[in-house]
């Protein structure tokens, strides 16, 4: 890119995001040290000071205050410019609680050869002095059209890195790495029965899930009963899963999640879900954000993965408990056409 342009574009992304109207979401979220916020321009100096300590690149670069999304963040800090006028490096900052799975990850997945093929390049992390806020800095990854061919090829690598990375021979291995915690609808999916899909405690989490649905959606009290019958049926009958079901997954593996570095190299953020479970939870959950069904996809994604026709279905329970995570009164009768019951037929082989 011709420096001129660049030198243009980047002062207008200075501009949007450093106008008045994001320092007052800095104000309104950063974090609380005792009873007095921190101000933004007090904690920046701390943490171009952190980085330089390993990465001293950053001193030629400039540092704004950004909103990017998310709800469990304070902000971020995007940094960019450097020596060669084209260094990008993103920032995050979140209580060290929020970011201490996503460092693990970044760190383990970074030491093997094909690491950098999954996700961003760590740069620097650490807690910040006098705040109870931690950063996790990477290189800068750019949004863009993610394919189903993108998720599958990511997909691909998870399962190629897993036991490298946590080095566990099969489901239900000790680990080494922080816990997930439950306390949101998808964590305790997680939790409660990604991890231990055909345990008698997972089936008694269904339960209560469908329980909390039905109170949710008290008009769709039939539908709710027929999804969860078929669901509780199939995981009675099926056969054991074997550990090649299970291994390393994203756990909020979705086209929000998956950004492109500066050679157009897909990668995974927000990792800090991550667990060692049902494989088929990963794609099930990116498929489930399409705007497509899924008897669209399948037999691509059952092709390309040589699936047989029992993970064909452990596909389709998965697709379905995806979609029962984000209804509510007003959106059931939609989804219930559109997605659930046609994914219903997939355990019949018919989607």
């Amino acid at each position: 890119m011709n420096f001129s342009l660049r030198a243009w574009i980047d002062s207008l992304r200075v501009y949007w995001l450093d106008r008045p109207a994001q320092r007052e979401k800095a104000a309104s979220r950063f974090a609380m040290s005792g009873d007095t916020e921190k101000p933004l321009s007090s904690v920046l100096p701390s943490l171009r000071s952190q980085i330089q300590q390993v990465s001293p690149e950053v001193e030629a670069m400039t540092s704004v205050y950004c909103m990017l999304g998310g709800a469990n963040n304070a902000g971020f800090v995007w940094h960019y410019g450097g020596l060669n006028g084209r260094q990008e490096w993103l920032t995050k900052l979140a209580p060290p609680v929020l970011l201490d799975r996503e460092r693990f990850f970044l760190e383990r997945v970074c030491q093997q050869a094909s690491g950098a093929e999954l996700v961003p390049r760590l740069i620097s992390h650490g807690t910040l002095a006098d705040t109870s806020l931690a950063q996790l800095t990477t290189e800068r990854l750019s949004p863009g059209k993610v394919t189903l061919g993108d998720a599958l090829r990511l997909y691909q690598k998870m399962g190629e890195l897993g036991n490298s990375v946590f080095g566990q021979p099969g489901a239900g291995a000790g680990t080494d790495y922080p816990p997930l915690n439950d306390g949101t609808p998808i964590r305790d999916m997680m939790v409660h029965w990604v991890k231990q899909p055909q345990s008698e405690s997972s089936r008694t989490f269904l339960r209560g899930f469908f329980d909390q649905l039905k109170q949710r959606c008290p008009e769709n009290i039939a539908s709710i009963d027929e999804v969860q019958a078929k669901l509780l049926a199939f995981l009675q009958s099926a056969p054991p899963l074997d550990a090649s079901a299970f291994g390393l997954i994203h756990g909020d593996f979705k086209p929000a999640n998956i950004l492109f570095d500066a050679q157009g190299q897909p990668k995974l953020i927000d990792c800090q879900y991550f667990e060692y479970g049902l494989r088929q939870w990963d794609l099930a959950f990116f498929l489930s954000k399409q705007k497509k069904p899924l008897g669209h996809f399948m037999e691509s994604v059952a092709q390309t993965l040589n699936w047989s026709e029992q993970e064909r279905m452990w596909l389709a329970i998965c697709y379905v408990l995806a979609v029962c995570l984000r209804l509510n009164k007003s959106n059931f009768d939609k989804q219930w056409k559109r997605y659930l019951f046609p994914a219903l037929k997939c355990l019949k082989n018919t989607c």
